[in-house]
């Protein structure tokens, strides 16, 4: 089951006008922002991290740092299969749509685990 937060999914709008990005789906456009609403920057990962109150609000958020400092989530592709009501290989497919537009950077960690993902900010 999702969790759906009451905060706003931001979607670049040059994603639309830009001729680098007009080209990928809109779906795609929707998976950069469902990932990049779950991204929390490195401010706030220490924030949360030391606030129970915020921790209570990020619950399932997975913003971790690696051995090199950069902060990656995981976010189940089943999970956002729901979110945007597609199949599971429709979701790996838009994530090659992202990684070939260079938006994203995936990690695989094994069967049944979900992917680190390092989001790249759009320019």
């Amino acid at each position: 089951m999702i969790q759906l937060y009451e905060q706003e999914i931001n979607i670049p709008k040059y994603f639309f006008t830009d001729e680098d990005y007009k080209s990928m789906s809109n779906n795609a456009k929707l998976l950069y922002g469902l990932l990049a609403e779950r991204l929390i920057d490195e401010m706030e990962l220490e924030e949360v991290w030391h606030n129970p109150e915020l921790r209570k609000y990020y619950g399932t958020r997975d913003a971790n740092r690696d051995a090199n400092g950069e902060i990656y989530i995981n976010y189940p592709a089943e999970e956002l299969a729901s979110a945007l009501n597609v199949g599971k290989s429709t979701v790996g497919k838009l994530f090659k749509e992202l990684e070939a537009k260079n938006l994203i950077t995936r990690k695989k960690r094994g069967q049944g685990k979900p992917d680190d993902i390092y989001l790249e900010l759009a320019e």
